[in-house]
């Protein structure tokens, strides 16, 4: 089975054996649109999606507090059971109590960093919950919601990457505007050098690769970023998977299950666009 997004209004499962596609769920384009949707457990689907709305600090009673942001775009994530049972909104929100300070609902919810797939019921994700800016990694129950803290924030890391185990392995961010990123050793963060993959941007993980190699979205002396096989510890390029001259290879990488391998990068173009690495299942989805 696969789970899909149609369009952005729609999500739906195709059966491969029969070749009959259900509706799970579908959107109000005035009230939300659809990102992607995932098998997060056997029987159980995660999708993100997205909204506009004005950044608040928490609920109040018969109110809300709002900051001076703005109108802004929100993501969230949505999980489902493939029979359309058990729909909810993950990530419970901040509360603020009465006379206490305001409590943060972080704008972008949907950043997984791992599907753990030998967790029965949880995901890991990051959500900048207890900072601002600084994201916080969580383990995070797709059945009850329940939050669980894996490690604090750091001041200069803006985004952390884990293996499908959920072993913290990497983190990016800045230092005075400067590309900076860290090996995770231990639970403690080794600074690591990373100007000669970045760009503007510091080059991220997009993946774990066969034989302890990692799929990397870098820029490699070019203009545009790329998806790259290489050794995290020397940063040799081993594989160029993807260039473009004209538009970033950010995106979404779907790797094999079983052994790491690339399958499909999900990433846009002048339009969103897959791009296939393995033709075989490439024949069987499209």
């Amino acid at each position: 089975r696969k789970v899909r997004e149609r369009g952005d209004v729609q999500g739906v499962v195709l059966d491969f054996a029969d070749g009959r596609s259900r509706l799970l769920m579908a959107s109000d384009p005035e009230q939300f649109l659809f990102n992607w949707c995932r098998w997060a457990k056997p029987e159980r689907i995660v999708c993100s999606i997205r909204s506009y709305g004005t950044l608040r600090a928490g609920q109040m009673p018969g109110q809300f507090r709002r900051y001076r942001d703005g109108r802004t775009v929100f993501t969230r994530l949505l999980a489902i059971n493939a029979d359309g049972s058990e729909q909810l909104q993950l990530v419970p929100e901040a509360v603020t109590r009465p006379g206490q300070e305001l409590e943060w609902n972080a704008r972008d919810q949907d950043t997984v960093l791992s599907w753990l797939p030998d967790a029965p019921n949880e995901i890991l994700i990051q959500l900048a919950r207890d900072d601002r800016i600084h994201p916080t990694p969580y383990r995070l129950d797709v059945y009850d919601n329940r939050l669980s803290r894996v490690r604090r924030h750091h001041s200069t890391v803006s985004r952390w990457f884990a293996d499908h185990a959920g072993n913290l392995r990497f983190g990016a961010g800045y230092r005075d505007l400067e590309p900076i990123g860290f090996a995770v050793r231990d639970n403690d963060l080794a600074e690591v050098d990373v100007s000669p993959s970045a760009g503007i941007r510091p080059p991220y993980l997009a993946g774990y690769a066969p034989d302890g190699g990692a799929y990397v979205f870098a820029n490699q002396g070019r203009n545009t970023r790329g998806l790259y096989r290489m050794k995290p510890a020397t940063g040799e390029v081993l594989e160029t998977l993807l260039t473009d001259p004209v538009y970033d290879a950010d995106g979404v990488l779907v790797t094999a299950p079983d052994d790491g391998r690339a399958l499909v990068l999900y990433h846009t173009r002048e339009k969103p666009t897959a791009t296939w690495f393995d033709d075989e299942l490439a024949r069987r989805v499209t």
